[in-house]
């Protein structure tokens, strides 16, 4: 198992996905947010064995404009999981993820 990367949509009875403890709060960059601009985008990255955001593993798979795309990689960092585990034993897992950015009230959403 050791460095194995695991698919958060991986169907096996023995894996249990990373499940969001602590949902991060992104950011709406102020420009957009002023000029009532919505935003999306779509991370990729990985959740280590401590259910951890590896910094390096981020990788931005859309945007709709590069501040959204700053925001959401900056914010994804403040995540926490519960990691995921594979036959008992925690794995590392790829994850993808989109992130609203709406100019309603509030801040992005997941």
């Amino acid at each position: 198992i050791g460095e194995a990367l695991y698919a958060a949509e991986m169907e096996d009875a023995r894996f249990s996905p990373a499940e969001m403890v602590n949902q991060p709060r992104f950011l709406y960059p102020r420009i957009q947010l002023e000029a009532g601009i919505p935003g999306r985008v779509v991370l990729q990255f990985i959740v280590d064995t401590l259910g951890q955001v590896e910094p390096t593993s981020i990788q931005v798979l859309s945007s709709t404009h590069q501040a959204f795309a700053n925001a959401a990689r900056e914010g994804i960092l403040l995540a926490r999981f519960i990691p995921a585990h594979y036959g008992g034993h925690t794995v590392r897992q790829l994850s993808k993820m989109p992130v609203s950015f709406t100019t309603k009230p509030g801040e992005a959403t997941t």
